[in-house]
């Protein structure tokens, strides 16, 4: 009957840590989520809640979290029901707890408004592979991108597996306003893969042991994007990279501030490279690089751009604060490495100028 309730053990097996409390609302029809929200098995009006306050744990899935146990089904049907959840209820959030081992690609299809705090949280994959994809749109090549407004915070990214030539801690495509926060990645092909539109936000990042740690997908193939990526305090463990930012796609601005570059004995490694166009208008005359620092490393280690486009307004590129080919300072070169400079820049240093 109308209120009754019940309490939960456990989500399929004894000690899977996806009990709880659950109340029968009888008038209830909303989308069975099978994490807050079931059906009965007679189906129709009606539906047992999880009575839940604040957030949506892993553990609400049914995860082991072991860090032993694979745990990758019970992470899509978490993701799955936070979806389905956040369209709903303005307070969903996703919490993951514990560690959580996936043995192959969690995908996290359209979360618009959702944030995931993996705080604390250990995310080990021991595949190589994607390991979690948030999709923001089925088209790759779709000009407006679906999701809006989504953010990942925290967690401790682990590849564990002997190969890494396709492995990717955490996949975003097709958002419009993203960000990660907080997070670390170790042993990666590539730590974080990215496109979209408007602005996308890395603060605080950690990279260790990835062959490339930023990586953008060249994404929209038609119409001049307004992609604006911003990062913020991130450290760079770069021993054995090849590039640690790269970006592929059109952006209108883009800045990197207050991070570091450790490059150890790295002898060919780009800190950062721009292979597609760089649009900065006149109201957007933000430092590319602004007091970022490297150490180590003995070539490479500095900053490649290409494909500067004249938009007719006389401002092209800044770096830090240079205005000149003499004033490059953009990058703080604390041992070993280069500056960038005009072999660097190549044919796009003479577009370097005061606005």
């Amino acid at each position: 009957t109308d209120g009754d309730r019940f309490a939960v053990a456990a989500y399929t097996t004894q000690g899977d840590n996806g009990g709880g409390d659950f109340y029968w609302d009888a008038s209830s029809t909303i989308t069975e989520d099978l994490v807050v929200t079931f059906e009965s098995d007679e189906g129709g009006t009606g539906r047992w809640i999880r009575d839940y306050t604040d957030y949506i744990t892993n553990r609400m899935a049914g995860t082991v979290g072991d860090g032993i146990t694979d745990d990758a089904t019970a992470m899509g049907l978490f993701f799955a029901a936070l979806v389905v959840i956040s369209a709903r209820e303005t307070r969903a959030k996703g919490v993951i707890l514990d560690d959580i081992l996936m043995g192959s690609t969690v995908t996290i299809s359209n979360p618009s408004g959702l944030t995931i705090d993996a705080s604390g949280a250990g995310l080990i994959f021991n595949f190589d592979g994607v390991g979690i994809d948030c999709n923001g749109s089925a088209d790759p090549l779709y000009i407006q991108p679906v999701v809006q407004n989504f953010w990942w915070v925290g967690g401790n990214f682990t590849n564990t597996a002997v190969g890494r030539t396709a492995s990717e801690g955490l996949r975003i495509r097709g958002f419009r306003n993203a960000g990660v926060d907080k997070a670390h990645f170790e042993g990666f092909f590539r730590g974080i893969e990215f496109s979209g539109k408007d602005t996308i936000y890395f603060k605080e990042l950690k990279f260790f042991d990835c062959t490339h740690h930023i990586h953008n997908e060249a994404w929209q193939a038609v119409g001049v994007n307004v992609l604006i990526i911003a990062i913020d305090k991130c450290h760079h463990s770069a021993s054995s990279a090849t590039s640690i930012i790269e970006i592929n796609e059109p952006i209108s601005n883009m800045t990197a501030a207050g991070g570091s570059f450790n490059m150890g004995a790295n002898t060919g490694c780009t800190c950062l490279h721009v292979k597609r166009q760089v649009l900065l208008y006149a109201t957007t005359n933000t430092g590319l690089i602004d007091g970022e620092t490297i150490t180590g490393g003995t070539s490479g280690a500095t900053m490649v751009i290409e494909s500067i486009t004249d938009y007719g307004d006389g401002n092209y590129l800044l770096v830090g604060s240079a205005k000149s080919a003499a004033d490059f300072t953009g990058l703080e070169v604390v041992t070993g490495g280069t500056s960038a400079d005009t072999a660097t820049l190549g044919n796009t240093i003479n577009l370097i100028q005061d606005p």
